[in-house]
C-alpha cells in the first residue's frame, strides 16, 4: 500500500537539454531510503534543461497551468489536476478514483496582473536546479525574458492542504486586487463539496 515513507516530485532521468512539461510523483521508502514507487505524473509549466549539465532553469511563462498534489492521513493521495480541473484520487490499493471536471470561468491575464508580478519578482526571479548537488543560485531570471499566458489557471501551485478528515482545500486563484481567497473543497471522493471564502490575510 501507500501509507508510509515521504512523497516528493522527483526528477529522476539522467536528461539534458530540452524541455520537460511534467514531473514524476514518487514515494521514498524509509527503509532504503530509495524510491519505490512512481504514484503518478504531475503536469509542470515548461521549463529548459541547460546542455549538459542537466541544470533546470525556472520556467517563464507566469501562470502557465499546473498540477498539484496532497496526501491524506491514511495514505491516499489526491492529484489535483489543472487542465481540465478536477481531483483525482489514488488509492492505497492503487485504484484511481475520476470524478467530473469542475466547470470554471477563464479570468484573462490583465495588465493589472503583470504589474503585481513584476512587483513581487523586483528585478529578477528564479534559480537554476543541479541534479547532483541540490538547489543552488545561479543566473537569475531577468524581468525580459518573463512571458504570461492568456488566461490564469483555475488554482495556486503549492496551495493545496488536506484536512485531518481527507478534505482537499485546493486555494483558488481570483482577479488581480480581489483580497479575499477562496478554497474549493473536495471529498474522499473527489466531489466538490464546499467553497470557502476568507478574507485577506
Amino acid at each position: 500500500g501507500l501509507a508510509g515513507g515521504l512523497f516528493a516530485m522527483a526528477r529522476t532521468s539522467g536528461r539534458t537539454g530540452g524541455t520537460i512539461d511534467s514531473m514524476p510523483l514518487m514515494r521514498l521508502d524509509p527503509a532504503t531510503h530509495a524510491y519505490a514507487d512512481t504514484l503518478g505524473w504531475l503536469r509542470i509549466p515548461a521549463m529548459k534543461v541547460a546542455g549538459a549539465s542537466g541544470m533546470i532553469l525556472p520556467p517563464n511563462t507566469m501562470f502557465a497551468p499546473a498540477d498539484d498534489w496532497g496526501v491524506a492521513p491514511d495514505g491516499r493521495v489526491a492529484f489535483v489536476r489543472a487542465k481540465p480541473y478536477r481531483v483525482q484520487w489514488l488509492e492505497v490499493d492503487g485504484r484511481w478514483t475520476n470524478r467530473p471536471v469542475i466547470e470554471t470561468s477563464r479570468l484573462r491575464v490583465t495588465e493589472q496582473d503583470k504589474r503585481e508580478v513584476r512587483d513581487a519578482m523586483g528585478d529578477s526571479i528564479g534559480v537554476l536546479a543541479n541534479k547532483s548537488t541540490g538547489t543552488k543560485p545561479a543566473r537569475a531570471m531577468r524581468l525580459s525574458e518573463v512571458t504570461f499566458a492568456e488566461f490564469k489557471p483555475p488554482f495556486q501551485v503549492r496551495a493545496v492542504s488536506i484536512s485531518p478528515d481527507g478534505h482537499v482545500w485546493v486555494r483558488r486563484l481570483s482577479s488581480a486586487g480581489k483580497s479575499d481567497v477562496i478554497y474549493d473543497v473536495f471529498d474522499q471522493k473527489g466531489m466538490r463539496i464546499d467553497r470557502v471564502q476568507l478574507p485577506s490575510r
